[in-house]
């Protein structure tokens, strides 16, 4: 992933950057989500601090799976009342309601 970032940002704007790579040794798509209140500098391409990072690590044969959760997830931090709502959670169970309720209501 550090290799990815330094290729080329995964920082897409909006505060919002979504790294993602691929390992031999995670045996099912893996996320993890950061949430910085100050900003974090990422290199993103809209030169502004990231404050939600989300981690995408697949195994080698999700590719598919992959892809949806990495267009997913895009979709809906393009959205900025989810981007809003993401920044207020508190704890993991905030995080995980609020983003069922997103999905369920972009109909993902």
């Amino acid at each position: 992933m550090l290799a990815r970032e330094r290729a080329m940002s995964t920082g897409f704007g909006r505060g919002v950057a979504i790294s993602h790579g691929e390992s031999a040794d995670v045996e099912r798509i893996t996320v993890a989500l950061g949430l910085s209140e100050k900003g974090v500098d990422y290199d993103a391409w809209d030169g502004k601090p990231v404050h939600i990072l989300f981690l995408v690590v697949n195994g080698v044969h999700e590719r598919v799976e992959y892809l949806d959760v990495l267009s997913t997830l895009t979709a809906l931090l393009r959205r900025h009342d989810v981007r809003d709502r993401l920044r207020c959670c508190t704890c993991a169970v905030e995080v995980e309601s609020m983003l069922k309720e997103a999905l369920a209501l972009h109909g993902r």
